[in-house]
């Protein structure tokens, strides 16, 4: 094959990685930049482990004794620091001053990459398409955000892309790095081993099921291995306040959060307007509909994303408590929004996919550009008095 032709080949290619990475440079540019609790803790861990010699260090930050009394960072020592190494690495390259927002944007473009791998094996998608993912409320708002939370969804998505192209072995292995980040993503890989085993009725036997199993329990392994070490040094966590059902994490005992107008406005707000987008949200919430109804008559795969999408209203209601405090514990369950959202865009009349993306694309700069107060402003109407038990 001559040169010329190679380049020719590959030119389609380059247009897709174009029409991804320029919006996100854009985002970047745009972005107005900002901090909270969660941020500047992740920050001052990276600094901590920086200060003891990064991967060696054998302290850590989180600790809480009775002299330093660290009780505001205590509570985030369940995250194991692989994303602090991250910037500890990223640091003694020089970054010094930057590393906070530039790994979390480098992150962000393996998570967008992941994310159109991912998506492209249920529905094939375009230079518009891309340039509209690229453009997503959920990586405008936190592109440069510093949180664990990027490591996690960038292993999670490609995951995701390497086990649905039947590379199963690499795709679990990142599954079990995305666990360890950030143990949320459990969450998503539950909602894709039932679309397996409730697309499939042949997965329903004892055999295939106990592989699920074994699976699912080597993903969480070395986060439990972590809890493990966390318990055992006597290191206050939430996963061992009184118990893990009543830890911040769950929420408390407040159930009947559940049935309140503010709760379900929340899930709109984190999945649908600062998550994929209102039109894609709207789109996926269709496509379910749809899949439901002619359940039988669909593919196993379009199943397989129903089941994943449908299982974000489970984890809502076991994890209640953090829906008020943080989005990024929406991010696991927004590759299968999007996806959905693509996949149901086709169907539709021609002029709605352009006018669908545009929308979500000006909405989206719309949020990078005018930063929190502004976001707050517009979207966020509930007193913090009105969350629940931390």
């Amino acid at each position: 094959m001559s040169l010329l032709s190679r380049i020719r080949g590959a030119r389609p290619r380059l247009t897709h990685a174009a029409a991804l990475a320029a919006p996100a440079l854009l985002l970047l540019l745009a972005q107005t930049p900002y901090t909270n609790d969660k941020t500047a803790t992740a920050t001052w861990m990276t600094e901590a482990y920086a200060r003891q010699g990064g991967v060696a260090a054998s302290h850590i930050p989180c600790v809480w004794t009775p002299e330093a009394k660290p009780a505001f960072f205590r509570q985030w020592a369940e995250e194991p620091p692989l994303f602090h190494y991250l910037g500890v690495l990223l640091r003694n390259l020089g970054f010094t001053l930057s590393y906070h927002s530039l790994l979390p944007w480098l992150l962000t473009l393996t998570t967008l990459a992941g994310l159109a791998s991912w998506i492209s094996v249920w529905t094939p998608l375009g230079p518009l398409q891309l340039a509209s993912l690229a453009l997503l409320p959920a990586l405008a708002i936190h592109s440069t955000r510093y949180i664990p939370d990027h490591l996690m969804l960038a292993a999670l998505v490609w995951g995701l892309a390497l086990w649905c192209r039947d590379r199963r072995g690499w795709g679990l292995a990142l599954f079990t790095l995305a666990v360890t980040a950030k143990a949320t993503a459990a969450f998503a890989l539950l909602g894709l081993g039932l679309g397996e085993v409730m697309a499939h009725p042949s997965r329903l036997r004892p055999r295939e099921l106990g592989a699920w199993a074994v699976r699912g329990s080597l993903t969480c392994l070395p986060f439990a291995a972590w809890l493990y070490y966390l318990h055992a040094k006597h290191i206050p966590n939430p996963f061992f306040e009184d118990s893990v059902s009543l830890s911040r994490h769950m929420g408390g005992n407040d159930w009947g959060i559940l049935f309140t107008g503010r709760y379900a406005w929340r899930f709109v707000l984190w999945n649908g307007l600062r998550g994929v987008g209102l039109p894609l949200f709207l789109l996926a919430l269709d496509g379910v509909w749809r899949v439901l109804k002619r359940w039988k008559e669909t593919e196993p795969r379009a199943r397989v994303l129903t089941v994943f999408v449908v299982t974000t209203f489970l984890y809502w209601i076991i994890v209640r408590g953090p829906q008020f405090t943080g989005p990024w514990y929406s991010f696991p369950f927004l590759p299968a929004w999007a996806a959905m959202g693509f996949l149901a865009l086709p169907r539709r009349p021609a002029w709605l996919a352009p006018a669908a993306l545009a929308i979500t694309a000006a909405h989206a700069l719309a949020l990078a550009a005018l930063g929190p107060p502004a976001q707050s402003a517009l979207f966020s109407k509930w007193n913090p008095a009105d969350m629940p038990v931390q």
